[in-house]
C-alpha cells in the first residue's frame, strides 16, 4: 500500500520557505477548517471518470473546464485529510496537497551608479557570452519563462504572452519575471544594455505567467504551465521555483516535457546557509538541469544549495540586471544563475537546429569549466564560447566525461573566454564595483510602477515620473527630508496630497507662490509647530527643485511646465509608496509573529548576532512584546537602532528583510501597486483631485472579508485623514464601498 504524499510549500531563491497557504478562490471561504484543496491525478480517462462520479460534490466549484490540467487527468478537490488518504490508497490514483509556490526571494536592483553597469557585464564575460553569434535560422528556438510575467514596458520582444492566472493579464506585479527575462534577453531600457541573447537571433522568448502579485502559485498551475510548453512546442523552459519535497504529479509532468524534447532549466535553491545540502525540485529531477550560483571569485555562493543534482553553475551574485521601468542595478540568487544557463542553451541550439535536447545538455556539460567538488559545482561553469567552438562534444554519450585529448585542448587554449584564462587549477576573478554589491531597498514606489501608466501617458512622461520617484532616494538633500519618506511622525496623507495638488496646479514660470501655498497647507497631529514648520520648508525646497531641475540630469535647469508637473507627481507617488513601507504596523496576529520569527531565523543564519545584546542574547521576545503592545511597532521602527545593530557589518540588515522587503507583509505592496500608484496616475491623467482611496485595499467591496485578507493597519490613519481635510465618509462613495468601521479597521490608534 502506497503512502500519502504530503508536500510542503515551495520557495525560490534567498527567501525563507514560507508556511503553507491554504485554498484560494471563491470557494475558499466556504471550506470547513478540516477541508483543504488537493490535486487528484488519475492514471487514465476511465479512472478519472470514476473519481469524478464518486467525488462529484468535492470537485472545486470554480475549476475551469477544458484546462490544461485535463491533459494530465487532474482534478482539484476540496477534501478532508481522511478522504485524501483513502483516495490516495486507490489503485492508479495519486493525491497531493495543492501547495503554494513562491517566486525567488532574490535581491533586486540597487539603483546607484547605474551608468557604469554597461561596462561591468562581468557575468556575460564569465560565461563566454561577450561575442555571441547572431544566427538567423529558418525556425526559432522557443524559450518559455515560467514566472511572474513581464513588465509591459520592457523592450524584450516575446512571441506568446499568456497568463494562467484567471482574469489577470501577463503584466509583472513583483519584478521577478521581468528581471529573469531581461537577463536572458538583451534589453536597452535605462542607461545601458543588459541581457545575454542579442537581437536578430533565431531565439524566440515566450512569457508564461504563473506567479501572482505575491510571487505565489498553486502546484496545479505549474503543471498547467508545463503542459502549455509541451502543447506549444517549446524547446527550452526556465523555472525559478522549487520545493524540498518530491511531488510525483509534478515529476510526471516533467517527464512528459522531457519526452517532448524540451530542455528544462531550474535553480537549485538558495538555502545553502543551512548546510543541509537539499536540492529543491524540479531542479532535483534527473530530467532537469539543476543550476547553482557562483560569485565573481568563481566560488560557490554561500546561499547556493549543494548536492548530486547540481549539474552546472553560473554567475548568481552581484549580477547587473534590469527591473521595473528599466531601473538597473544588481541582484543575487540562484534564479539569476539558471537564467544564464537557459540563455546559453538557447544560443547553442540556435546554431544547429538539428540538435536534440540531450545533445544540447551534453554540449553544455562537456564544455563546462571545472571549478571543484561536483556536489557544489556539478560539471562546472557553463561557457557558451567554448561550447560553440566544440560542437563535436554534443553527441558525447550521456554521463560520459571529457576525453584526455579534449581536456588537453582546453588547457592549451589561451582563454576559454575573454578574461577567463586557466591559471593552473584556478580561473580569473572579477572586480565588482561597490555599486553592484549594495543591497536593494525595495521601498515600494519606483518598483510599484509597472504598466499602470500604460494608455495614460507616453514613454517620455513615464520616464520623468520614474526619475523623480528615484531621485528622492539618490539626492543627498531630499533623502534627508522625513516628510518625503513618511518617516517619524510626518503625515503621509497630507504630504502626498500637497505634492499631488502642486502637480495639478503648476503652470510653469518663476512664480513659486502656488507651490508654497500648497506646502503651507501641510499639517500633522503628531508633530509640534516647530517640526511642522521644518517639514513645510522642506516641502517647498523639494517642490521648487521639481519644477526647476531635470531630475534625470540635474545640470539642466528651466525645465518645461509639463516636466515640472510630472516630477511633482513622482514625489507624491514616492511618499504614498513609502507610507506602506514605513507606517504599516507589524502584524500582531500569531501568523504575523510566526513570519517575524521565520525571517529573523533566516537572516540570523546570514549574519549572526544582528539583534542588540540588550535584547536577551539575541532572542526576539522584546520585539514581539513591542509588536503586541498597545503602542504597536511600525515596520520602520522595527529596523531602528533600538532593536537591531546599525554597525558597519549589520547596518540596515533589518530594513532589508522587514521594512523594505516585499516578502514581509506582502499585501501592503500589492495595495500600494494597485491603489496608491494606480489611482494617482489615473487621477492626474483625468485632472481629478486627490482622494484618500489611495490608502485603502483595492478589494474592499460589499461582503468581502478584507480585514482577514490584508491584516495590516496604517499608523494613525484616521487622525492623519482628518488633518488632511478628509472625513471617513469620504470613502463611502464610488465603485468600492467603505463603511466608517472599515476606516477604523485600517487605522492603528491607541
Amino acid at each position: 500500500m502506497k503512502s500519502t504524499k504530503w508536500i510542503t510549500a515551495l520557495c525560490c531563491g534567498a527567501s525563507v520557505i514560507s508556511s503553507l497557504v491554504l485554498g484560494s478562490g471563491s470557494h475558499a471561504a466556504e471550506k470547513a477548517e478540516s477541508v483543504k484543496e488537493y490535486i487528484v491525478q488519475a492514471e487514465n480517462d476511465s479512472i478519472l471518470e470514476k473519481v469524478t462520479r464518486s467525488f462529484e460534490d468535492e470537485i472545486v466549484a470554480d475549476q475551469q473546464e477544458g484546462t490544461l490540467l485535463e491533459d494530465n487527468h487532474i482534478l482539484l478537490m476540496d477534501l478532508t485529510v481522511e478522504q485524501a488518504h483513502d483516495l490516495d490508497q486507490e489503485r492508479d490514483v495519486s493525491v497531493e496537497r495543492n501547495i503554494i509556490l513562491r517566486g525567488e526571494g532574490m535581491e533586486g536592483p540597487d539603483r546607484k551608479d547605474v551608468e557604469c553597469l554597461a561596462k561591468v557585464q562581468w557575468n556575460k564575460t564569465a560565461v563566454g557570452a561577450d561575442n555571441v553569434k547572431r544566427s538567423a535560422g529558418k525556425k526559432n528556438v522557443n524559450v518559455a519563462i515560467l514566472d511572474s510575467g513581464v513588465d509591459i514596458l520592457s523592450d524584450v520582444s516575446f512571441g506568446n504572452q499568456i497568463s494562467l492566472i484567471p482574469e489577470e493579464n501577463t503584466d509583472d506585479r513583483t519584478g521577478h519575471g521581468t528581471m529573469i527575462s531581461n537577463l536572458i534577453a538583451s534589453n536597452r531600457n535605462g542607461f545601458c544594455e543588459t541581457g545575454i541573447i542579442p537581437g536578430n537571433t533565431s531565439v524566440s522568448l515566450h512569457n508564461v505567467r504563473i506567479l501572482d502579485e505575491e510571487n505565489q502559485t498553486p502546484l496545479s498551475r505549474v503543471i498547467e504551465g508545463i503542459q502549455w510548453c509541451i502543447d506549444n512546442q517549446m524547446d527550452v523552459v526556465n523555472m525559478s521555483f522549487g520545493t524540498e519535497t518530491n511531488s510525483e504529479i509534478l515529476h510526471d509532468a516533467i517527464k512528459k516535457a522531457e519526452e517532448a524534447g524540451i530542455v528544462m532549466v531550474a535553480s537549485v535553491g538558495n538555502g545553502g546557509e543551512r548546510g543541509d545540502g537539499i536540492i529543491e525540485y524540479p531542479a532535483g529531477y534527473n530530467e532537469v538541469i539543476g543550476v547553482g550560483s557562483v560569485n565573481e571569485k568563481m566560488e560557490r555562493s554561500a546561499f547556493s544549495n549543494t548536492g548530486a543534482s547540481v549539474e552546472l553553475v553560473a554567475p548568481g551574485e552581484n549580477i547587473p540586471i534590469t527591473s521595473y521601468w528599466g531601473l538597473q542595478g544588481s541582484g543575487s540568487g540562484t534564479s539569476y544563475a539558471a537564467a544564464h544557463v537557459t540563455a546559453v542553451a538557447a544560443l547553442l541550439w540556435s546554431e544547429n537546429l538539428d540538435r536534440n535536447a540531450q545533445e544540447i545538455r551534453n554540449l553544455m556539460d562537456k564544455n563546462a569549466i571545472a571549478l571543484g567538488d561536483r556536489n557544489e559545482y556539478g560539471h562546472g561553469l557553463v561557457n557558451y564560447e567554448y561550447a560553440s567552438r566544440h560542437g563535436e562534444l554534443a553527441d558525447a554519450g550521456e554521463g560520459t566525461e571529457l576525453s584526455e585529448e579534449n581536456e588537453g585542448i582546453r588547457e592549451k587554449e589561451e582563454g576559454v573566454s575573454k578574461g577567463m584564462q586557466h591559471i593552473g587549477d584556478a580561473v580569473q576573478e572579477y572586480d565588482i564595483p561597490v555599486s553592484l554589491k549594495a543591497s536593494w531597498n525595495s521601498e515600494g514606489h519606483t518598483n510599484l510602477i509597472s504598466s499602470l501608466a500604460d494608455g495614460l501617458m507616453n514613454t517620455a512622461n513615464i520616464n520623468a515620473i520614474k526619475a523623480a520617484a528615484t531621485y528622492v532616494d539618490t539626492s543627498n538633500t531630499l533623502n534627508e527630508y522625513d516628510v518625503l519618506h513618511a518617516r517619524k511622525d510626518t503625515n503621509y496623507i497630507s504630504a502626498a496630497k500637497r505634492l499631488y495638488h502642486a502637480a495639478l496646479d503648476w503652470n510653469g514660470g518663476s512664480d513659486y507662490g502656488v507651490l508654497y501655498e500648497e506646502a503651507e497647507r501641510y499639517t500633522s497631529a503628531d508633530e509640534s509647530e516647530g517640526l511642522i514648520y521644518k517639514n513645510v520648508q522642506e516641502l517647498k525646497i523639494a517642490m521648487r527643485k521639481a519644477v526647476y531641475y531635470d531630475f534625470r540630469d540635474t545640470s539642466k535647469t528651466g525645465i518645461t511646465a509639463n516636466r515640472g508637473r510630472l516630477q511633482l507627481l513622482g514625489l507624491a507617488i514616492h511618499v504614498a509608496g513609502d507610507a506602506y513601507a514605513h507606517k504599516t504596523m507589524c502584524d500582531s496576529s500569531q501568523e504575523g509573529i510566526d513570519e517575524i520569527n521565520n525571517i529573523y531565523t533566516a537572516i540570523n543564519m546570514l549574519s549572526n548576532n544582528i539583534i542588540k545584546e540588550s535584547l536577551h542574547s539575541g532572542n526576539m521576545k522584546t520585539i514581539i512584546d513591542a509588536v503586541k503592545s498597545e503602542n504597536g511597532l511600525t515596520t520602520s521602527d522595527m529596523g531602528s537602532a533600538t532593536y537591531f545593530k546599525q554597525d558597519k557589518d549589520h547596518k540596515w540588515v533589518c530594513n532589508k528583510y522587514y521594512t523594505d522587503s516585499i516578502n514581509y507583509m506582502g499585501k501592503r505592496y500589492s495595495v500600494a501597486t494597485k491603489v496608491a500608484t494606480s489611482y494617482l496616475l489615473k487621477y492626474y491623467s483625468s485632472g481629478k483631485y486627490f482622494s484618500p482611496l489611495i490608502f485603502c485595499p483595492y478589494e474592499i467591496k460589499a461582503g468581502s472579508d478584507f480585514r482577514n485578507n490584508y491584516k495590516y493597519k496604517l499608523r494613525h490613519f484616521r487622525a492623519y485623514l482628518t488633518d488632511a481635510g478628509f472625513s471617513p465618509l469620504s470613502f463611502t462613495n464610488g465603485k468600492n464601498s467603505y463603511s466608517v468601521s472599515d476606516i477604523y479597521a485600517l487605522s492603528f490608534d491607541k
